[in-house]
């Protein structure tokens, strides 16, 4: 059996490397986490991402909208008007609030699930076997006695 320390910094260490992941794939330029990125459904193609940024989305002289594609990585990271649409906030507060919800955090982060749970149950002495059986036979003595 572990002891809450050993499972506090076990649940510190998962949480860190999740939290890096998070901020990894959401802080990133990429086409993904552009704020001017608009994904829309193009017919026989799937869906495709277009930017919308004033400077390079334009209305052409005769009055037609041109869309650029920004469809993957390569074109966002090069891309002088990128602006990330996420903050270290954002991230931060989304998976905050995935960790409060016990079934998407138990579908998302399982071993983080296992571990909460473990440690909300730490301070109730009834969690362990030892210290159910001590409770029951307390309650079986107390009975007796009086």
């Amino acid at each position: 059996m572990r002891t809450e320390s050993e499972v506090k910094e076990k649940f510190d260490e998962l949480y860190t490397r999740e939290l890096q992941k998070k901020y990894a794939r959401y802080l990133t330029k990429g086409y993904r986490n552009c704020r001017y990125n608009n994904v829309h459904r193009v017919r026989e193609n799937g869906r495709i991402g277009f930017c919308h940024h004033p400077e390079i989305a334009n209305t052409d002289v005769d009055g037609t909208f041109t869309l650029v594609a920004c469809n993957d990585d390569d074109t966002a990271r090069k891309c002088k008007c990128f602006e990330c649409k996420n903050t270290e906030k954002s991230v931060l507060d989304e998976f905050l609030k995935e960790l409060q919800n016990p079934s998407e955090c138990g579908k998302r982060y399982p071993k983080i699930a296992v571990l909460l749970w473990f440690l909300q149950r730490m301070p109730d002495t009834e969690a362990t076997r030892f210290g159910r059986v001590r409770a029951w036979l307390g309650r079986l003595f107390g009975q007796q006695q009086g």
